[in-house]
């Protein structure tokens, strides 16, 4: 704030500084000197209106009084070092320095020492900017000299194979001279020929042989005449074109010999070779990549072959688990079906141990001699009973036990082979799944390899490209100076008579090219071996290009492969896990079905205890009826006398009760085995439920171990299968002994049924005996019918009240479990409401912790605002008081000359020897004056009161 109030302090421009008017002073400035006098608070420094605050006062001003002083005329040409202040001339400006800002010399210090930094900035940023025109200049110029190198190479290039082409012509030349030398030489032979021919011929044909000869050698002459004119014209315009050809050439090859100097051919060569040999590397490593590759391409094949007999594994383990949970089923329905038989024997033996009572009874009434017909009566009907109940018991003891032993072979070995399967396909699937990440490494792999590849080969190809432009090039050069070959060789073949006459002159002019051509010689190697070079890399590039476009194509085709093969792993993996689950569920249903049967069996005990319960209020109620037996006896006693007569007959009877007793105890003696045989099969039954549960317990033991004998199973491999194989004899020699000991209990069953048989034949003999003997029973049963039809409405009576106790326990128990459910509700209710309440107070104290900080926090930034209200008030009043100082000072005036006859200080009259001096500092008129020196200014007229007020200077 105080910063701003200061700018704009500096920035007023006012027209009363300068020395011409401060004389002109209005009379509304005095009044505002009053009124700002009389003002109070913070008061503006154009207007001298009152404001209650700093910040009103700066709106103020920025609003009304900034614009008007910044649109005023530019005059001020000199700046102030320290405020920025424009002033009108130099001896304002001094003026107002010394002033203003002459106590502020560290000040000014650090504001010069600011511009110069500036200053310096600025000419950085201009040295960048020619830096930077500079580079582009730079960058342009290189562009420029790499365009005339390229040009240069195309000029050696083209110079290379016109030396090739002069080569080529002078090798055909020799090639032709020395034909000629060998015609020349077949026709003197032929002269020589011909002459001793003619020798030998008579005169007279030798002179019209010789005319005839003579005339056509003169025609033939002739014609070569011309015809060596006009070969000898042809051949010295071309020669003046070779020597101007020729002299063009020496010409191109001096500036290309200057410029091959400065070119680093050298090491071009040695980068492109480099380059070579980096790529020869990279194609060996890629081809043994590629070899990699091949070799797990085909382990991914035996994969895929282990997968097709997965999906067959899996097939038969769909029907394994089907087929395990029907054995659950059936092994549950049997699990109830022994409860319902345990439950049927236990009733059994009390019906038996009830009848043995009764029997006791009878025999006891038979012995005193009364109801002896009704005994037989029952004998019989319990007989009966007896044996329908142990027909039938042995007919349903046969089947289960025939079931169970079958369906408990089945469901052992369809637990060995669902267990092995098990283990195989959790191995097989481990494998997949260190086969799938090791397929996702490798193609990612793949990919990166394909990207650098394909980089490689669009750099490959641009170079390519370029190589192949320079090609072009050249075999188009090469193709003109063929044609012109072909057109030297025409010429060349019709003037060959023409170079016999002149065959000195190319002798000389060949001497003139030999040595022309060993100048050449000495660089042409150097650009042929450049050449051959650029061709077998060209060459060689080609052909890596191709390898590479193939190995790209291999590389792709077994990407794609390889995708294919990975989504059929994925499907399959996620076929396994979803069958995995399956069987887990399968086996929590199971554990869950074995659960609700422990419940049922515990419930079924409870059941049990109520009956034993029911079975002694029976007993009660059957001594009351012994008691009222015993009062039957001593009515009984009475007939003893008959039952006297009767005792011949009874001991026949008994004789026969014996034997009965005898066949009875041989039934209860088979029964007792059969119930042994039974306990047996379900100690069996138990432990085979003990013997899955350790199973499967093993098993999930053995997947755990597994994960951790991963590395180790590969390497055992070949040993697990020996083991396997042998497991397998194992389990087939257990399966046979399994067989074995099945025929043996088949065998024992037969036995058993034949015993059955035998008892069976033995009873149809009791039953007999025992209808010829119901006739004599008959006429007790009307006694005996009688007593049991009371004895029978009791007994409903009795099961009317249970069924009722029943229904009503079966309310009792509902509205428990209705209450019990409340209950729970009410509970989980009253924890969540405590957890609630425990996360609000904990919310509450540290919302409480919080306010107190906020509290701390707000009480110390009061303390610090009015620490900085205060301060404010303070700086305010010190700046209006500066503000009124400031104004007297700018409101002095400068003396006239004409006022002022003498000197205020030392009383001299002014003359044209003691001269008139204005003070700088408060304008009057003195004869003399003293120099204050200041840093980067020039010297100053000050009075000596103001340098005795400034003791600085």
């Amino acid at each position: 704030m105080l910063n701003n109030l200061r700018g704009i302090l500096n920035r007023r421009n006012d027209p009363s500084k300068s020395p011409d008017g401060l004389s002109s002073r209005t009379p509304s400035e005095d009044n505002a000197e009053t009124n700002a006098s009389s003002a109070e608070g913070f008061l503006c420094p154009t207007c001298f209106q009152a404001f209650p605050t700093a910040e009103a006062l700066q709106n103020h001003y920025e609003s009304i009084h900034f614009e008007t002083e910044n649109s005023g005329d530019g005059r001020g040409m000199f700046n102030c070092p320290a405020c920025k202040m424009k002033l009108g001339s130099e001896i304002e400006l001094n003026s107002h320095f010394t002033r203003h800002h002459a106590n502020n010399k560290e000040g000014f210090e650090i504001e010069s020492m600011a511009l110069q930094v500036k200053a310096l900035e600025e000419g950085k940023a201009l040295l960048q900017e020619e830096l930077r025109a500079v580079r582009s200049e730079l960058s342009s110029e290189n562009a420029k000299i790499r365009e005339d190198r390229d040009t240069f190479k195309l000029k050696s290039t083209k110079l290379t194979d016109d030396l090739s082409d002069l080569k080529l012509q002078f090798d055909e030349l020799k090639a032709i001279k020395a034909s000629l030398d060998a015609s020349l030489k077949s026709s003197e032979d032929k002269r020589r020929k011909l002459e001793a021919e003619i020798h030998k011929r008579p005169e007279a044909d030798d002179v019209n042989v010789l005319q005839k000869e003579l005339v056509s050698v003169q025609t033939l002459m002739n014609d070569l005449t011309l015809k060596r004119e006009a070969e000898k014209e042809t051949l010295e315009k071309q020669l003046e074109n070779l020597q101007e050809t020729c002299l063009k050439l020496q010409s191109e090859k001096s500036e290309l010999e200057t410029i091959n100097k400065g070119l680093p051919k050298k090491e071009e060569i040695a980068s492109l070779q480099e380059k070579i040999a980096e790529m020869s590397k990279i194609i060996g490593q890629m081809q043994k990549e590629l070899e990699q590759k091949e070799v797990e391409k085909n382990k991914l094949q035996s994969h895929l072959e282990k997968f097709s007999n997965y999906q067959e594994i899996k097939a038969e383990i769909s029907e394994k688990t089907s087929i395990i949970e029907d054995l659950q089923r059936v092994s549950t329905e049997k699990d109830e079906n022994i409860v319902k038989l345990k439950n049927e024997l236990e009733t059994l033996q009390k019906n038996m141990e009830e009848m043995k009572k009764g029997r006791e009874q009878l025999f006891t009434k038979i012995e005193e001699g009364e109801g002896a017909n009704a005994a037989m009566l029952q004998l019989q009907e319990e007989n009966a009973r007896l044996q329908e109940q142990f027909l039938h018991q042995q007919k349903q003891f046969a089947e289960s036990a025939n079931e169970t032993k079958t369906k408990i072979q089945k469901w052992c070995d369809s637990l060995q082979k669902s267990n092995t399967s098990l283990k195989k396909m959790e191995t097989t699937n481990e494998e997949l799944q260190k086969t799938l990440l090791e397929k996702e490494a490798q193609l990612e792999q793949l990919n990166s390899q394909i990207n650098s590849l394909k980089a490689t080969e669009t750099a490959d190809k641009s170079k390519i490209k370029e190589l192949a432009e320079e090609l072009n090039r050249n075999k188009n050069v090469i193709s003109e100076n063929s044609n012109l070959i072909e057109s030297l060789r025409e010429d060349i073949k019709k003037n060959k008579m023409a170079y016999e006459k002149k065959a000195e002159k190319l002798e000389l002019e060949k001497q003139t090219f030999e040595k022309k051509l060993s100048e050449l010689g000495k660089t042409l190697p150097v650009i042929q071996a450049d050449l051959l070079q650029k061709e077998k890399q060209l060459k060689e590039s080609e052909v890596k290009l191709k390898e590479l476009n193939e190995k790209v194509k291999v590389t792709e085709e077994a990407k794609a492969n390889i995708e294919a093969e990975l989504l059929k792993v994925r499907q399959l993996n996620e076929e396994m896990k979803s069958e995995m689950n399956n069987v887990q569920k399968s086996m929590e249903s199971f554990e869950a079905t074995k659960i609700e049967f422990c419940d049922k069996i515990s419930s079924l005990n409870e059941e049990k205890l109520q009956a034993e319960l029911k079975t002694s209020d029976l007993k009660e109620n059957i001594e009351q009826l012994q008691k009222e037996l015993c009062q039957a006896n001593e009515k009984c006693s009475l007939l003893e006398e008959e039952n006297k007569s009767l005792q011949s007959s009874i001991t026949g009877f008994q004789n026969e009760k014996n034997s009965m007793l005898s066949e009875m105890e041989g039934f209860k003696k088979e029964i007792d085995q059969l119930n042994a045989v039974d306990e047996a099969n379900a100690r069996k039954i138990l432990e085979l439920t003990e013997d899955s549960q350790s199973a499967k317990a093993t098993a999930d033991k053995a997947v755990k171990e597994a994960a951790i004998e991963k590395e180790v199973f590969l390497k055992d491999k070949v040993k697990l299968q020996k083991q396997l194989e042998s497991l397998e004899n194992d389990c087939a020699k257990q399966l046979s002994q399994i067989q074995e000991t099945v025929k043996s209990l088949e065998s024992q069953l037969e036995e058993a049924e034949e015993k059955n048989v035998a008892l069976k034949s033995s009873l149809d003999k009791v039953e007999k005996l025992l209808k010829d003997k119901e006739v004599e029973f008959e006429k007790k049963e009307a006694h005996h019918v009688a007593q049991s039809g009371v004895l029978t409405e009791n007994i409903k009576t009795l099961r009317e009240d249970l069924t009722s106790e029943q229904k009503r326990r079966e309310a009792l128990e509902q509205k428990l479990d209705e209450v019990c459910g409340t209950k729970l509700e009410l509970d989980a209710k009253l924890e969540n409401a405590l957890d609630e309440r425990k996360g609000l107070l904990g919310r509450c104290l540290k919302s409480e912790t919080e306010c107190e900080r906020l509290q701390k926090i707000t009480t110390e930034m009061r303390r610090k605002y009015d620490d900085c209200v205060a301060a404010l008030q303070e700086l305010g009043r010190e700046n209006q008081s500066l503000q009124m100082e400031n104004m007297k000072l700018t409101n002095r005036k400068w003396t006239d000359d004409a006022t002022v006859t003498h000197c205020e200080l030392c009383g001299k009259q002014f003359n044209l020897t003691t001269r008139k001096h204005h003070c700088r500092n408060c304008g009057n008129i003195f004869s003399f004056f003293t120099t204050v020196m200041l840093e980067n200014l020039k010297k100053l007229k000050l009075c000596e009161i103001f340098v005795t007020e400034m003791p600085i200077f």
